[in-house]
């Protein structure tokens, strides 16, 4: 099943299939069951299950209150392995990785680049 979005005046195909397997990668990355997942956004197992394989499509609230309950933007859910979708900047590039990561691995990249910062090793040497 394919439904549109418009972003910035584009109408954008959006397949359930690939939203499905964002939220499934999400709440695996998470540690979470499919049935702790719809208790903590307040939708039942039955349709998360059925959702995550593609063969239903999420409502709006409901892409929120996942994207809550997993600590992703609704982007990530939405756009992400969606055909012909690539990030367009660097910061949404940033957000993909980190929306495969434990929290622990993305804590730990986040120390790493203040320390790289902080450090100076990101600064341009002129010749």
């Amino acid at each position: 099943m394919i439904w549109g979005i418009i972003v910035w005046g584009d109408v954008m195909n959006i397949q359930y299939r690939y939203v499905g397997e964002n939220v499934r990668n999400a709440r695996l990355n998470k540690g979470l069951t499919i049935e702790q997942l719809a208790e903590l956004a307040d939708i039942s197992d039955s349709f998360l299950g059925v959702a995550e394989r593609g063969t239903s499509g999420f409502s709006v609230e409901t892409i929120v209150k996942l994207s809550k309950a997993l600590g992703v933007t609704t982007d990530s859910l939405l756009l992400e392995n969606q055909p012909g979708q690539n990030p367009s900047s660097k910061s949404e590039t940033l957000a993909t990785i980190l929306l495969g990561c434990t929290d622990d691995e993305a804590d730990f990249m986040i120390e790493y680049v203040k320390l790289c910062k902080k450090t100076g090793m990101f600064k341009t040497v002129k010749p």
